[in-house]
């Protein structure tokens, strides 16, 4: 008996297994709106499209946080960065470099508030499972007791 409870046990652990890696390994598409270009002449803010990050991006954003950056923000600033798509920050910078705007891609970030920066690289982070989501934690159920002779 026990061991056909095993195997139903182990079986629907797979198949939740193997739906969690599909889950996982997809790329998701979301939106994120930023309220402070509503400053501007047309009044309204900007959406940008994002995808969720691989985790070689993620380790590149990590990379990207050096010793000399204590406030984190370089990681922030360039998870952004990689992970919009629509409009693509790299190539805005890109062409914004090449018009002379500004010295190297990255600082198309400057045009953000601080505060829109580490929010959004937040949600990036939520997105693509580094950061857990409001109400989504991993938590203690069952504690056995182990060698209880000193």
């Amino acid at each position: 008996m026990a061991d056909k409870e095993t195997k139903l046990t182990l079986e629907i652990f797979a198949q939740k297994a193997t739906n969690a890696l599909k889950r996982n390994r997809s790329i998701r598409k979301f939106k994120i709106k930023f309220e402070s270009f509503s400053q501007d002449d047309d009044g309204e803010p900007i959406e940008i499209e994002f995808k969720t990050l691989t985790d070689s991006e993620v380790n590149d954003c990590v990379a990207q946080s050096n010793e000399d950056d204590v406030s984190g923000r370089k990681g922030d600033r360039y998870a952004v960065y990689i992970a919009s798509i629509n409009p693509s920050l790299k190539e805005l910078g890109q062409q914004l470099m090449s018009q002379g705007v500004i010295d190297t891609p990255l600082e198309v970030m400057d045009m953000f508030e601080p505060y829109e920066i580490s929010q959004a690289a937040g949600i990036i982070m939520e997105e693509s499972g580094i950061s857990p989501k409001k109400g989504k934690n991993v938590s203690l159920v069952e504690r056995g007791i182990n060698n209880l002779k000193n």
